[in-house]
């Protein structure tokens, strides 16, 4: 089915039927400006929580200093590469996302 997209306060929902657990999310489907869901619902009460902005890094929800400190955000071949673990927003992502849904 591929992939499936709508808005909700201005802000693209995707749903990918392609992958398993948790199928809707808003972003740019790729690292840090990635946030995924279990549900239309929970896209919904998250947007509801923050002020979203689809056009700034991270969805102007990840602070940059936290990217700087990502290996996703190097090159392969650079010092920073080889100096950072990959997905450094993982946990803050997560911990944003418990938060809006306990809401």
């Amino acid at each position: 089915m591929g992939i499936r997209s709508f808005a909700y306060k201005g802000i693209p929902i995707n749903r990918d039927y392609s992958v398993l657990g948790e199928q809707v999310y808003i972003g740019n489907s790729q690292n840090c400006g990635t946030f995924w869901f279990a549900s239309v619902k929970e896209v919904k009460k998250f947007i509801d929580a923050y002020r979203i902005h689809p056009d700034k890094h991270g969805l102007g929800l990840i602070p940059e200093d936290l990217c700087k400190h990502c290996q996703c955000h190097y090159s392969a071949f650079t010092e920073e590469y080889r100096k950072y673990q990959p997905f450094a927003c993982r946990d803050y992502k997560k911990d944003l996302i418990r938060k809006a849904l306990s809401k």
